[in-house]
């Protein structure tokens, strides 16, 4: 099978947009994710908003996927007002757009950008505040999302916590593949190593695989095969 162009891997990250695209076939990938005339662009056009509005573009940035306003006052502190003057703003300045009734980037590598704007303790600081707000919610996919930017946060004991009672909870209902893959990030936190391998344990003996069981507890207990 012939390998995919750059062409038409450019057109993937970049929703097919023109600008973008010579962009990104003008950028050294590996070393500039996010296109430099890009980034300048998507920088000034984030500082133009008011200072009050910025944080709601940046909490939103870093809690990934379409903007969910209900989340953006809780992460910053911002009343619903403020919250939704940014959303309007950044819809304006061509940072969010609206889709078939929902609000959206402009496109990945726009939020990518926003992104690239903080310093790494500023990332970090907004990650810890949106995985509190989302795992305070609670909702389907919250608790999981909550875990990845516990990650990035730094706090990775309390994103193996969740992580472990997700694995737990869809063990019980018979969803083991879920559980596995619940459980191979909770053993990638590096946090609570007994635990997850316990749970691990019980996983594969469920899934028919207890040879792998026996290796995964043996390795946690550091014997022998």
């Amino acid at each position: 099978m012939p390998r995919p162009s750059l062409k038409f891997c450019s057109n993937a990250r970049s929703d097919g947009l023109p600008f973008i695209v010579e962009e990104l076939l003008a950028a050294d990938a590996a070393a500039a994710p996010v296109p430099p005339t890009l980034a300048e662009l998507v920088a000034g056009r984030l500082a133009a908003l008011p200072d009050d509005q910025r944080p709601v573009l940046l909490a939103a940035a870093t809690l990934g996927g379409d903007p969910d306003w209900r989340l953006l006052g809780p992460v910053t502190g911002a009343d619903e007002r403020t919250v939704l003057a940014a959303l309007r703003a950044a819809t304006e300045v061509g940072l969010l757009l609206t889709d078939a009734g929902r609000l959206r980037w402009r496109h990945a590598l726009t939020r990518a950008a926003v992104l690239a704007t903080l310093l790494p303790p500023e990332r970090a600081a907004l990650a810890a505040g949106a995985a509190q707000a989302l795992d305070e919610r609670g909702e389907p996919a919250d608790r999981a999302d909550a875990a990845r930017l516990f990650v990035e946060s730094g706090d990775r004991r309390r994103a193996a916590t969740i992580l472990l009672a997700l694995a737990s909870d869809d063990a019980g209902r018979g969803a083991l593949h879920s559980a596995s893959e619940l459980l191979e990030r909770a053993a990638g936190t590096g946090q609570l190593a007994g635990p997850v391998t316990v749970e691990r344990v019980r996983v594969l003996t469920l899934l028919g695989h207890p040879a792998d069981a026996i290796e995964a507890g043996e390795a946690a207990l550091g014997t022998d095969t």
